[in-house]
């Protein structure tokens, strides 16, 4: 076999690997975990709608591109992949929101750290929220994500071009 029919075949091989994974649970997913005792399914009951929104950003960020871990009230609540947004239908009442991710600190570019960032938050029922996780760059500290509330506006410019995932594929944030 020649060289161009060998780098074919290898090619070949890549794409299917890559094509197979595209449906693994080894790929970062948006997922919601419904076992949050905050987490409402019965949407007859009080609750407040939450949506959940990473933007993309200008250029690949290494280690800060990974999905985010969010907590609400110390319990697991979301992973949160960048360009998605989702819905999730939450208790009435006051929360911390914690967003978890990892960073590369500046100057040792192999030595990963643990980030995390925690806001207040109060949630009435019957109302709807935009919970944007703001990207901040910590220079030589590392890369963070803010939990910040935005405005319906705000949140309709940032959702242009992301893919709503779970809930919000059939309540996306309507962006007019």
């Amino acid at each position: 076999m020649g060289i161009a029919a060998r780098k074919g075949a290898v090619m070949g091989l890549v794409m299917a690997i890559l094509a197979g994974l595209n449906g693994c649970s080894l790929l970062p997913a948006t997922r919601v975990d419904a076992t949050n005792p905050a987490v409402v399914e019965d949407t007859d009951q009080p609750h407040a709608r939450v949506y959940f929104i990473r933007p993309r950003t200008e250029r690949n960020m290494g280690e800060a591109d990974n999905a985010l871990k969010i907590d609400l009230g110390n319990r697991h609540l979301l992973t949160l992949v960048k360009g998605e947004y989702t819905l999730v239908n939450l208790m009435p009442g006051k929360v911390s929101i914690t967003v978890n991710s990892l960073t590369a600190m500046y100057l040792k570019a192999t030595v990963l750290r643990k980030m995390h960032r925690t806001e207040d938050f109060t949630f009435e029922a019957g109302k709807t929220y935009y919970i944007v996780m703001q990207m901040v760059n910590g220079e030589f500290r590392g890369i963070y994500d803010l939990p910040m509330e935005v405005k319906a506006m705000k949140a309709r410019s940032i959702i242009k071009y992301l893919r709503p995932v779970g809930r919000a594929k059939d309540d996306p944030i309507n962006p007019a």
